[in-house]
């Protein structure tokens, strides 16, 4: 019988919906748009007299708001930069919003390993089942660490999705994967890469003069000739993966409702807007009574009621 040895792997790794807010845009684009409005600011405080914080604001409200009641502010040279800055707001504003809500009804990944290469550069554990297994692979794929149990190998995979990799005989992960390495909707979060490892065989030993050889190799014959083994090892995984499915499935089928979990992202931008206001606030408390008491003290410093200078 045929097996080998392969490497199994997240091909996608979920983002946490708090990340939402900034994950929907690849790190240049929030890296070009932070340059765009730090030379805009830059060219603003050159030809007004507002101050860099105030065109700061003004620039920061445009591209939140869209709106067009800053331009108003502005003297005529750069009310045609202000009009562009709002225009490429709007579209950018549209196209952020839209990218976002698409990510909140439905999940926002990034792509795993694919490679041999890519797994021996970059992932920091690589697991198996088998002590005999770590000296025929440590060469190809790098530190070996043995899992004691699946459970153990599932748990581990399951935290360090994008720093882990399996290594695993296909027969075992064909009865394994239905029961240890599903996700929250009971769909396997592994799966193989291109390459193997290494091919082997198995079989089973008998003598020559032994009664059960033309038996076995009559049953053999049959079952390989017939191509019954593998639709009969797909059928029993499709049993299986049918069989845990219908177990935990914990919603009806269809679109996913907004719940918490999903309005995260926007949740937590309303606490940090929050958070920072009362600060703020807070600040501008106590700004306002230590001038009051600076001023009560000069007042009172002033009066001729402690005016120590001696009289002429």
């Amino acid at each position: 019988m045929e097996d080998a040895v392969r490497c199994y792997v997240v091909p996608e790794h979920r983002v946490p919906r708090w990340k939402y807010p900034y994950a929907v845009l690849q790190p240049e684009v929030w890296v070009c748009l932070v340059l765009a409005m730090a030379a805009l600011v830059m060219v603003l405080s050159l030809r007004t007299d507002q101050g860099v914080v105030a065109d700061t604001m003004t620039v920061l409200g445009v591209l939140t708001e869209g709106s067009w009641a800053s331009c108003l502010r502005k003297p005529r040279r750069c009310s045609a930069l202000i009009v562009l800055w709002v225009v490429f707001a709007m579209h950018f504003n549209s196209g952020y919003r839209a990218v976002l809500s698409t990510a909140n009804v439905g999940r926002l990944v990034t792509r795993g390993f694919s490679s041999f290469r890519e797994v021996k550069e970059s992932a920091a554990r690589i697991l198996t089942m088998s002590l005999g297994l770590q000296n025929e692979v440590e060469e190809l794929l790098g530190s070996i660490e043995v899992c004691e149990s699946l459970e153990k190998c599932s748990r581990i995979l399951w935290m360090n999705q994008e720093s882990s990799a399996l290594v695993m005989t296909g027969r075992t992960m064909e009865f394994a994967g239905p029961k240890y390495f599903l996700d929250d909707r009971a769909r396997r979060f592994l799966r193989p890469l291109r390459e193997t490892v290494f091919t082997f065989y198995t079989g089973a030993l008998l003598e020559r003069d032994s009664p059960l050889l033309p038996a076995v190799n009559q049953a053999v014959a049959a079952i390989r000739g017939g191509a019954l083994y593998k639709p009969w090892l797909t059928r029993v995984d499709a049993i299986a993966q049918r069989l845990v499915r219908k177990k935990k499935r914990r919603r009806p089928d269809g679109p996913p409702r907004l719940d918490l979990t999903r309005t995260m992202g926007p949740f937590t931008l309303l606490a940090t807007g929050l958070a920072a206001s009362t600060c703020v606030f807070v600040g501008e408390l106590l700004w306002l009574r230590c001038a009051g008491r600076q001023g009560q003290v000069r007042e009172i410093a002033g009066s001729p009621r402690y005016n120590l200078e001696p009289a002429e």
